[in-house]
């Protein structure tokens, strides 16, 4: 079985892991949908993210399509205002377009809330922790199951790109 991961976002990432082990990562394709490049202007390019899936498979793969389970929100956890209403209407379309290049390729998708693949880590952000250190922790994490993409991984700005790779792997030992 191959599993893809998609860590949605615009500034997401699509991970691979195949029947032999090797695995790849790159970030989500997004292009510019508008004049000005900001963040309610972008938008993902569907097309380039269904030709890197037949890149990375074949008509005969058995594939499963794990992907984050985004849900637009006012409030985040611990009462906090989380993203604007642009950038969580961004997010919305980026996942409505992963769904149809999904439905396109037929293939079966999973999605999953953060919370359940980040415990299977032990990945679970403390009172006193900041999110930029939780995601320098799951960076860490996939430096470790993937020491091969030490250059993908090497600025704590890619920790979108560890994410990717940590949902494949969970998703790989949880569907075997």
């Amino acid at each position: 079985m191959i599993v893809i991961a998609i860590d949605i976002g615009v500034t997401g990432a699509v991970a691979c892991i195949r029947h032999d082990r090797s695995s790849a990562v790159t970030d989500l394709p997004i292009e510019n949908s508008g004049i000005l490049f900001q963040a309610e202007d972008k938008r993902l390019d569907a097309k380039a993210l269904h030709h890197m899936l037949l890149d990375w498979v074949t008509l005969h793969d058995r594939v499963l399509l794990v992907c984050e389970d985004v849900r637009p929100r006012s409030i985040g956890n611990g009462g906090r205002p989380t993203n604007s209403m642009h950038s969580q209407g961004t997010m919305m379309r980026i996942r409505g377009g992963i769904e149809a290049v999904a439905s396109v390729g037929c293939r079966d998708v999973k999605w999953v809330q953060p919370q359940t693949w980040k415990r299977f880590y032990g990945i679970k952000r403390d009172k006193e922790e900041t999110e930029a250190s939780v995601k320098e922790r799951g960076r860490q994490m996939a430096l470790k199951l993937f020491p091969e993409h030490e250059h993908n991984l090497r600025f704590k700005y890619h920790h979108n790109r560890a994410d990717a790779l940590l949902m494949a792997h969970w998703g790989r030992s949880t569907q075997l």
